[in-house]
């Protein structure tokens, strides 16, 4: 056998393919919604103009009114009309956002995003602890202590403080890591939360910071261990939360669907009755 012959056996199996480049407004309806998942646009905030965003964006105004009609059909923004009209974050979750049967089957995805997660997000948190500067520990600091009002805002501020530790690390792979993660998570978390009204969820549910202000005071008192296991313990019950929410889903769309919120709910309220002590940030070290 050649060397030639003996390196094109090693070599793995990857052939060029043509290339699909995606519209112009394909690519700005993903930057908006980008922007808007993880929390660069809170609910209820307006909108850049179609002129000021075409000329960030580099495209045509054409483009821009096809992605926003896009984002308004997903249920993400709204058009107002008027004097004090214009584009805006709605604050309720997608109604009609449907979940694949490959995640109502084997919650295959969400599985495979936490397990990634869990080995990121940790780390980033234990190099946060090491590097952040005074500005970003004051940063990190106030996002935990902020109020969620609704699912989007939950989601908003969630977004924001995870990005705000990656960024603290000084690690830009880490930052982009969760940034994409990001932006796929919250289709699911959407479409989960979309059939439990929001003020019918446990309090623990509601409290942002529930899990994010022991990561902030870990961080802040420069100790990586803690901030580490911190976040591990936040993602661990977040994606047993999702899973569990779930299950009472499939559950509610083989069963009777009179009142499936109200189900759920009373679902949730006992699982969180019965995991509040395992849950306790504070036993975590």
């Amino acid at each position: 056998m050649t060397q030639d012959e003996d390196e094109s056996r090693s070599r793995p199996d990857i052939e060029l393919g043509p290339l699909l480049a995606p519209s112009s407004s394909t690519l700005v309806a993903d930057s908006l919604r980008r922007l808007i998942t993880l929390g660069g646009l809170s609910p209820a905030e307006r909108l850049p103009s179609e002129r000021k965003l075409a000329e960030t964006l580099h495209v045509g105004r054409d483009s821009i009114r096809t992605a926003i009609r896009t984002l308004s059909e997903e249920g993400l923004v709204e058009t107002r009309l008027g004097r004090r009209g214009g584009t805006f974050v709605t604050d309720h979750p997608v109604q009609q956002q449907r979940l694949s049967a490959e995640i109502l089957a084997s919650h295959r995805e969400i599985t495979e995003s936490y397990e990634f997660r869990r080995t990121v997000e940790p780390a980033a948190a234990r190099l946060a602890a090491q590097r952040a500067d005074a500005k970003a520990i004051r940063d990190i600091t106030a996002i935990a202590d902020e109020t969620a009002w609704s699912v989007r805002s939950w989601r908003a501020i969630d977004s924001r403080f995870h990005m705000a530790v990656a960024e603290a690390s000084g690690n830009p792979f880490f930052a982009d890591a969760i940034y994409r993660t990001r932006t796929a998570f919250f289709g699911w978390y959407d479409a989960i939360y979309s059939r439990v009204p929001w003020d019918t969820l446990p309090i623990q549910d509601r409290d942002i910071g529930h899990f994010h202000r022991p990561i902030a005071e870990a961080i802040a008192q420069r100790d990586p261990v803690l901030a580490g296991n911190l976040m591990n313990a936040a993602l661990e019950w977040s994606e047993r939360d999702l899973i569990e929410l779930l299950d009472g889903f499939v559950a509610e769309s083989t069963a009777s669907r009179e009142h499936p919120a109200k189900s759920i709910r009373d679902q949730t309220r006992a699982r969180r009755g019965n995991a509040a002590e395992s849950d306790n940030p504070d036993a975590v070290r």
